[in-house]
């Protein structure tokens, strides 16, 4: 025979639609039975596999290594995943080099004011932010995704690390003031650059330790860790750290002494008491502060308004530093300048590059596990949400594990070099994507501006005020301030505006640190409340349309319903949280003939609530009441089938779509009315004849 010498290949289930089949060979399966008869030896097949991995017969972790090893394009993928500058190379077109330099030199200046501001926030000496703006951005070119970000130097993110660190190496020493005598002043400089050298060592400990847990994050693929990160807890905690960093710039503001505490409100009425005692506050430099920033904003109009500069904007906060550096230095404001301004000054920033030394990480032991995983974890959830934003804007994907991975190598790398912990910066990722940016080549420019910088332009910064970097850093708080979205929540939405609102009061009263932790787990608790107590609502089917669609009845009272047919849905998987609100829930529905289950939402379950479910319906069964389950995903088929959930519900009434059990309820429902209807027939035939006979 003609054909017969070949062997005959398998048969393969595939989806209908690439499949040519006679009508007559297609079939419509309806419950769990028939799926499980049709695909009989498929389901064999992934039992058996399951019960081996329970066994423990495979060795998932070798075979894992071996599909490597034995696929080079599969290693060539993984190495493209993770160095994502060789695809940035091999798809550069000659056409983005322009909006690429553009965009790099321009943040490259936008990053000197911001680092040397920053890094005074985050409590260490000004040139540090520099070396962040110069490190960071470079290593982020080589494993980053996002083609907008801009990566070093963040006034959130500041703001977090000094928290951290102070909260390892304690308040800094207390100022014996100006009148002091000077020996009482000396000593105090000797404990002061003593605390400060410690404080620093401290602050690159903690971006090692952030970024060994950054790693850890991207070695289990938990990049997606960020989306617990809600957009009103991000609004919440980004306007009440706004408040906080104001705060911290009171003594810059007015050049008084302050401790170094996160509670706003207390260095406000701090601020109140030296007010009322006059003399105290320096009005000067709080006028040259207040010039400062209406001058950068004076910028802003000007790129703003007009054509030229909207495309390449005028550097306000750089322009600001040289206008007020000069005029500073030339009209002797500075403390000790023989003036009655005593404006204070940045002093010696260090010229030249950082020497690599090994963070000690001995010195502060496990004190540093705590800082470092806020630093590391809260950075890490901000950059995310800011670079997948961009990422949804321009239609390119950002993924979780290679972000993490990417601030991952850029703080275990820096950490030598002391820097602290990065992230992104919203301000010059919003000033790269307004620049036109095409790749993540920008990083580079910016770079090599700050190595500019470092070498050859630190000396001249000597005279530049301290309330100049807090102008600039006020400035920086304009965008943080989301009061327009907070009105939005109350409007749209009472319990996102809860969550708004909570975060920002706690945010202001105890710090950044304890106000972001406060709106995740609140966000937390929230979601496990909802799955704990989920709606169990009945539902109907919406009349006069094509597909059937059910509904719940309290949404939508004009649904059909059923004689004899209870039809409810249950919002969240089946597990122990929720296993007594279901049975409650199931057990006291109305006596009806069918109770049907719409499982759409189980798409995973555990033993408690296999058990819960075997329960109800054996309740259930004794009332008179048959159990029914529509849109059944047969979760956690291994489990289901160990503790012989068929045995007590029957494969023939699990369906795979919620109308094929209302309509086989329905056509029960129909069967025993005619049984009845005809047995009262008969009854009523027979009830004659019963008279006479009586």
């Amino acid at each position: 025979m003609e054909g017969n010498d070949s062997p005959a290949k398998e048969e393969k289930y595939c989806p209908v639609e690439d499949e040519e089949l006679p009508v007559a060979k297609l079939k419509r399966m309806k419950t769990e039975q028939e799926l499980m008869e049709h695909f009989n030896d498929h389901a064999n097949q992934s039992e058996r596999t399951l019960i081996a991995e329970f066994a423990g017969q495979g060795n998932i972790l070798t075979d894992y290594v071996m599909g490597y090893i034995r696929d080079p394009k599969r290693i060539a993928r993984a190495i493209l995943y993770e160095f994502t500058i060789i695809q940035v190379i091999s798809t550069y077109h000659y056409s983005y080099l322009l909006p690429d330099f553009v965009a790099g030199f321009c943040e490259g200046i936008v990053a000197v004011p911001q680092g040397l501001s920053y890094a005074a926030l985050a409590g260490l000496p000004p040139v540090f932010g520099l070396y962040m703006c110069m490190i960071n951005p470079a290593i982020y070119l080589i494993f980053g995704q996002s083609k907008q970000g801009s990566h070093g130097t963040a006034a959130i993110e500041a703001l977090i690390v000094w928290e951290a660190v102070h909260s390892v190496v304690g308040p800094a020493p207390s100022n014996p003031g100006k009148k002091a005598a000077k020996a009482l002043i000396t000593a105090y400089n000797q404990k002061l650059a003593i605390y400060q050298a410690r404080y620093n060592r401290c602050a690159t400990c903690t971006t090692m330790v952030a970024g060994i847990l950054q790693l850890i994050l991207r070695v289990l693929s938990l990049g997606n860790v960020a989306d617990m990160l809600s957009h009103p807890v991000l609004c919440g905690f980004s306007t009440g750290a706004a408040v906080v960093i104001a705060s911290s710039q009171l003594k810059n503001l007015w050049s008084i002494n302050l401790p170094s505490i996160n509670n706003s409100v207390s260095l406000w009425i701090m601020v109140c008491q030296q007010w009322h005692q006059g003399g105290l506050l320096n009005w000067y430099t709080f006028a040259f502060c207040l010039c400062g920033y209406v001058f950068i904003h004076l910028i802003q109009f000007v790129n703003n308004s007009n054509k030229y500069t909207k495309k390449f904007p005028l550097p306000g906060p750089l322009l600001l530093i040289i206008f007020s550096v000069l005029i500073c230095r030339h009209a002797h404001l500075y403390v000790g300048g023989g003036t009655k301004y005593g404006v204070p000054v940045v002093k010696t920033i260090q010229q030249g590059f950082p020497k690599g030394t090994v963070p000690r990480l001995s010195e502060f032991g496990l004190d540093l596990i705590g800082p470092g995983m806020k630093c590391g974890l809260l950075n890490y959830i901000m950059s995310q949400a800011f670079a997948k934003a961009m990422a949804n804007i321009h239609g390119y994907e950002v993924t979780g594990n290679n972000e993490v991975g990417s601030l991952a190598v850029m703080n275990i790398f820096s950490s030598f070099f002391s820097c602290y912990p990065c992230a992104l910066s919203l301000s010059r990722t919003a000033l790269v994507n307004g620049l036109g940016t095409k790749t993540q080549f920008h990083c580079l420019v910016c770079s090599m501006v700050q190595v500019v910088v470092i070498g050859k332009l630190t000396k001249p910064l000597y005279f530049l005020p301290k309330c100049i970097l807090t102008a600039i850093i006020f400035f920086a708080l304009d965008k943080m301030i989301m009061l327009k979205e907070g009105k939005e929540f109350l409007l749209k939405r009472k319990l996102d505006f809860f969550f708004f609102f909570l975060t920002l009061i706690v945010t202001i009263v105890c710090g950044g640190v304890v106000g972001i932790c406060t709106g995740i787990g609140t966000t937390f608790v929230w979601l496990i409340y909802t799955t704990a107590y989920p709606n169990c609502t009945v539902m109907g089917r919406i009349p006069e349309t094509d597909t059937p669609i059910y509904r719940c009845l309290n949404k939508f009272p004009f649904c059909e319903t059923y004689p004899g047919i209870q039809i409810v849905g249950f919002t969240a998987p089946l597990h122990f949280g929720n296993q007594t609100t279901f049975r409650d829930k199931m057990l006291d529905l109305e006596q009806a003939q069918f109770i049907i289950f719409d499982a759409y939402s189980v798409y995973t379950i555990d033993c408690a609530g296999v058990e819960v479910l075997i329960e109800v319906a054996q309740i259930l069964k004794e009332r008179g009441t048959s159990l029914l389950i529509g849109n059944w995903h047969a979760p956690e088929r291994f489990l289901v089938e160990k503790y012989k959930l068929y045995d007590h519900i029957s494969r023939k009434h699990v369906f795979l779509t919620l109308h094929d059990a209302v309509m086989f309820a329905r056509e029960s429902v129909r069967s025993d009315s005619k049984e009845v209807q005809v047995s009262i027939n008969s009854d009523d035939n027979q009830a004659p004849t019963t008279d006479v006979q009586a």
